[in-house]
């Protein structure tokens, strides 16, 4: 009888999460060929700023450029202040969950890496019907915040269908042609960090870049339901 009810829930859980999921049919990365315009989903353009490439790619052990695949990041502070308190962040994402605490993470971070000016951690993120979504997360001391899935991930593992309708799935909310209101696992990674653990002002999807370290050619995502 146990094992009967456990496999029905199991079940019915995996249906909640294919209904959910469903209106997410590709992830398309290319080198321009799709207009975001023409196919009114959202679209990401991808692309390092020079600072951003000079400052991940040279930080050696730091920054894992050769495990990352699609990657979302933002520096925290303002141009000649830059600057992110570390240990503050550690304290909170590596930290229990503590009961009637509203957050976006499902658990405490694992470690995958640290220094005395960075940390790598594998973050564990609320998504629907209580499922959890992993995305990996760098910060460091100079204000860089990076979140990405492992290189080998599918792309699509970004999308965060926690506040969706089940019954009416759709990939943004009043204007799916803009990633303004986009919301994915990569920017709840970076607000985990950001506005939780600093308590600074949450950022929006806008307000991210976008890089891809597997196909460094890429230069779009084009999410299509």
């Amino acid at each position: 009888m146990a094992l009967k009810f456990t496999l029905t829930k199991f079940i019915a859980c995996c249906l909640v999460l294919i209904a959910a999921l469903g209106a997410l049919l590709a992830i398309n990365l290319g080198n321009g060929s799709t207009n975001p315009e023409e196919a009114r989903f959202p679209g990401i353009t991808l692309g390092l700023t020079a600072e951003a490439r000079e400052a991940l790619q040279s930080t050696g052990e730091a920054f894992p450029t050769d495990a990352a695949g699609f990657s979302a990041y933002y520096r925290v502070g303002t141009p000649g202040s830059y600057s992110l308190n570390k240990d503050t962040a550690d304290d909170y994402i590596f930290s229990p969950v503590e009961r009637n605490t509203v957050t976006l993470k499902a658990g405490p971070a694992t470690l995958t890496g640290i220094g005395s000016n960075y940390t790598v951690a594998s973050l564990p993120l609320l998504n629907i019907d209580g499922i959890k979504s992993t995305v990996n997360v760098y910060y460091d001391d100079e204000g860089w915040v990076v979140a990405y899935l492992p290189k080998d991930a599918p792309s699509s593992q970004i999308w965060q269908a926690r506040l969706l309708d089940v019954e009416n799935p759709v990939l943004s909310d009043d204007n799916p042609s803009s990633d303004n209101s986009l919301t994915h696992t990569l920017l709840d990674a970076i607000n985990v960090v950001i506005s939780e653990a600093l308590q600074d002002t949450a950022i929006t999807a806008a307000d991210l870049g976008y890089y891809h370290w597997k196909y460094r050619d890429a230069d779009s995502v084009l999410m299509m339901a």
